[in-house]
């Protein structure tokens, strides 16, 4: 099952590159790097004085391109530490893995996606969470997961959401049999409020 799954990933991946390729250059096609690295400085007091330098949690790099007419593909690996490391060797994941249409109001996206719930969160308040967000914490969702989702922008005001995926997140794509599905709306009356 595991080599069959490869398989096909792999063959829509060559899939993607040579329909990329054969789309020549046209000057409405853009792709842009996906860099993002994040880290600290920490230094402890008293006792714990010994505790301190620079530390980077979590990077995120990949490549978002469009392909014109709606169509934007997009690829991100995560590459963080492990719970199951207890040294400081790094772990990469792919977060994202996917195929996005959009077209007039409507916006469809499949693969291994961005859930909605985070992506909203985290583009209001324009940053990163310092610790796991609550949703994270007591497993309300994932960051990502393999599934599609659909969303509807009725008004500037009103904007309503469907999505269907494995509920394993990204780490494990697919761990026991079935799907979890979501329905949302998001409401904004004002500027700055949702």
């Amino acid at each position: 099952i595991v080599k069959k799954r490869f398989l096909i990933i792999a063959a829509f991946f060559s899939f993607l590159t040579s329909f990329v390729s054969a789309q020549g250059t046209n000057e409405s096609q853009k792709g842009k790097a996906i860099i993002q690295v994040f880290g600290n400085f920490h230094s402890g007091f008293g006792h714990d004085n010994d505790d301190r330098g620079f530390e980077r949690d979590r990077s995120y790099l990949g490549y978002q391109y469009d392909l014109g007419k709606g169509l934007q593909i997009k690829g991100v690996m995560d590459i963080g530490q492990s719970d199951d490391v207890n040294d400081y060797h790094r772990i990469a994941y792919i977060k994202n893995a996917q195929i996005s249409w959009k077209t007039g109001k409507l916006t469809l996206t499949g693969g291994l996606i961005s859930t909605i719930q985070f992506n909203m969160q985290e583009k209001f308040w324009g940053y990163r969470y310092i610790m796991k967000s609550f949703q994270d914490q007591y497993k309300f969702g994932s960051s990502a997961d393999l599934g599609i989702s659909a969303s509807y922008k009725f008004t500037d005001w009103l904007t309503a959401d469907a999505i269907v995926v494995n509920g394993e997140g990204y780490k494990k794509i697919q761990k026991n049999d079935g799907l979890m599905y979501g329905l949302g709306a998001t409401l904004t009356p004002l500027k700055g409020l949702s």
